[in-house]
């Protein structure tokens, strides 16, 4: 793994990019967390924040490199 990727997983990170450096597209990461890729859309947009119990899934999933707070910043 490079430096500069390795820097980024350290930090708050958006859904979108860990998606990006994770491969994994919308459709597939809305399979994983039991959402429409409509909702996925939404949340890397930032035009809606996941609901508690998507979060704790997302939280789950990326193995905690995204979390709440990513969100709201």
């Amino acid at each position: 793994m490079s430096n500069t990727i390795s820097i980024l997983l350290e930090r708050d990170m958006k859904l979108k990019t860990w998606l990006a450096i994770e491969g994994i597209s919308g459709v597939e990461f809305a399979e994983m967390v039991d959402v429409t890729d409509g909702a996925v859309t939404l949340w890397k947009d930032g035009s809606r924040i996941p609901r508690p119990a998507q979060m704790q899934k997302i939280v789950e999933v990326t193995k905690g490199k995204v979390k709440a707070q990513d969100f709201y910043s």
